[in-house]
């Protein structure tokens, strides 16, 4: 009995600190940090986004290394990567290549990442969104003889961020969800976004 007791109590010590890295609504029970599962090198491996802006529906959908986006009645099918290197010291580096028979586009670049704080009116806890501030990056896209290159940099105020909410993170896997509406006039756009990452 006494055992058994204290079984228990071990329990109800150790559960809650289990719980307490589990942010994302699937996230698994972990030992691990959110901060340490989220470092490493991570890769795109399926992505699926829905845009509804007026009568138009586009959608994006990937899975291992085509991409296709259908907008009407057009159709458009890449190669596609992307990948992702989160390090604990709060910065990141990211690199991302598309092309298909008529042009090649790459695009790397750095910046920092930071958790965001939760927001109870919005119902979002601690941590469970992550943003991504992009300082610097270049772009390079060919098209038969035809070639461009884009070097970008930001400071202060002026860089470019995303935000992410992290729906599941694992050890080897993350589960990331973009939705938002935006209106401009008369003019309403809906996007549902997910993305899926695994790590080396």
């Amino acid at each position: 009995m006494k055992k058994i007791f204290t079984i228990a109590i071990c329990l109800a010590l150790v559960i809650p600190m289990f719980n307490s890295c589990k942010k994302g609504e699937n996230d698994p029970m972990s030992m691990k940090s959110r901060k340490a599962r989220l470092a490493g090198e991570w890769e795109l491996t399926e992505w699926s986004r829905t845009q509804l802006s007026g009568s138009t529906i586009t959608t994006t959908t990937f899975s291992g290394a085509s991409k296709m986006v259908m907008s009407g009645s057009s159709t458009s099918t890449t190669t596609y990567s992307e990948t992702l290197e989160i390090e604990k010291d709060g910065t990141y580096a990211f690199s991302v290549t598309e092309m298909d028979t008529s042009f090649t586009y790459s695009l790397s670049g750095s910046g920092i990442w930071y958790w965001l704080k939760g927001n109870k009116e919005l119902e979002y806890k601690n941590k469970e969104r992550v943003g991504f501030e992009e300082l610097t990056s270049t772009g390079l896209y060919t098209a038969g003889t035809y070639s461009y290159t884009d070097i970008e940099s930001h400071t202060g105020d002026a860089s470019y961020a995303v935000v992410y909410r992290i729906d599941q993170l694992k050890s080897k896997e993350m589960i990331v969800v973009n939705e938002y509406t935006e209106m401009s006039g008369s003019n309403i756009t809906t996007v549902t976004e997910t993305k899926t990452y695994e790590k080396d």
